[in-house]
C-alpha cells in the first residue's frame, strides 16, 4: 500500500444532488408525521441533507432510523440508517444531518448502485 498519498480516498463515491430539484428525504421518527429534508449528496455509505434542527433531533433515533430517499430518477427507496452527525448551519434553524446507510429496501446498501444508475 502507498502511504505517501495524503489525499483520503472515499470508500464510496458521492453523488452530488444539490442541483437536483425536489430530491428529498423523509425521516420517520418515533411518532408523528415524518420530518423532511433537502438531500445534498448521497453515496453507498450515507446521505447528507438539510433539515430543521429541532424537528430532526426529535425524529432521528439513537440506534437506527427508517428513512425514504427520493432519487434524481424519480424513484424512492426506503432505507435503515444510523446517525453520524448533526451540526448547525449558518442559515437560521437549519442543520446539516448525515446518516449512514445500513440497509436499502431490505438489501445491503451496496445495491444502491442499481437505483442511482437506472
Amino acid at each position: 500500500m502507498n502511504h505517501h498519498n495524503s489525499v483520503e480516498k472515499r470508500k464510496y463515491p458521492r453523488m452530488d444532488m444539490k442541483g437536483e430539484n425536489g430530491c428529498y428525504i423523509k425521516v420517520f421518527g418515533v411518532k408523528g408525521k415524518p420530518v423532511t429534508g433537502r438531500v445534498l449528496n448521497l453515496s453507498l455509505g450515507g446521505v447528507a441533507f438539510i433539515s430543521h434542527y429541532k424537528n430532526i433531533a426529535k425524529a432521528v433515533k439513537r440506534f437506527t432510523t427508517k428513512v425514504e430517499i427520493q432519487l434524481p430518477n424519480g424513484k424512492s427507496v426506503e432505507a435503515i440508517t444510523s446517525l453520524q452527525r448533526i451540526r448547525p448551519t449558518s442559515e437560521g434553524d437549519d442543520c446539516l444531518c448525515v446518516l449512514e446507510l445500513i440497509e436499502i429496501n431490505n438489501k445491503s446498501s451496496s445495491r444502491l448502485e442499481n437505483y442511482i444508475t437506472d
